[in-house]
This record gives structure tokens, C-alpha cells and sequence, in this order.
């Protein structure tokens, strides 16, 4: 989607506590159309590497020319057994991509 812009703000770290506090992953998800059309049926599919949350997927109806839409209720949850398993930091790397009706 080339006329689509996507902006993610994320936790700069997470852990056991803040999952148990419920502290959201994603602390804000927007999806901009830059073009002169509508964009429809678009998927958002949001993956971690390592997989310290299952993947997760928002379909948005449309995004109008020049709007943008927000993702408020969108949420990444993270896996409990990973986090409590963990001994030490580790690096992990959040994938989006978006995707519209004609793939």
C-alpha cells in the first residue's frame, strides 16, 4: 500500500509487571491515506519476533482520501508463559503490514 502511511508507538520495553498491569503494547496505531481515493478493505497484521505475543489482525472498512483512521481499540497481547520464562533482556521486533482487498 504505497499511498498508505501506518505510525506505531510501542513500549519501549515490557515485561511480567506491566502485562500483569495490563500496560497496552501499542500505545498508538494510525493508519493515513496520503492519496485521492478511498482506500477499502484493508488488513493490518501485526507479528513479533520472538513471538512474545500471538499475531493479531484488524480489518478497517475504509480510510477516505486524505483521513486518517485510529486504531483505539486494537491491542497486541502478550503471552504470559513467555514473559514469566524470561531470565534476561531480549530484543524483539514488531512487523505491520497492510494489506488491501487486491492482497
Amino acid at each position: 500500500m504505497e499511498n498508505a502511511i501506518l505510525s506505531c508507538v510501542l513500549l519501549s520495553a515490557l515485561n511480567y509487571a506491566l502485562y500483569a498491569n495490563h500496560v497496552p503494547v501499542i500505545r498508538s496505531l494510525t493508519v493515513r491515506n496520503d492519496s485521492e481515493e478511498t482506500l477499502r478493505d484493508l488488513t493490518l497484521r501485526v507479528t513479533a519476533e520472538p513471538a512474545f505475543a500471538a499475531p493479531a489482525v484488524l480489518h478497517i472498512d475504509s480510510v477516505a482520501p486524505h483521513a486518517s483512521f485510529d486504531a483505539r481499540d486494537f491491542a497486541l497481547i502478550p503471552s504470559p508463559e513467555f514473559l514469566f520464562t524470561l531470565t534476561e533482556r531480549t530484543e524483539a521486533v514488531v512487523h505491520l503490514a497492510l494489506s488491501g482487498a487486491d492482497g
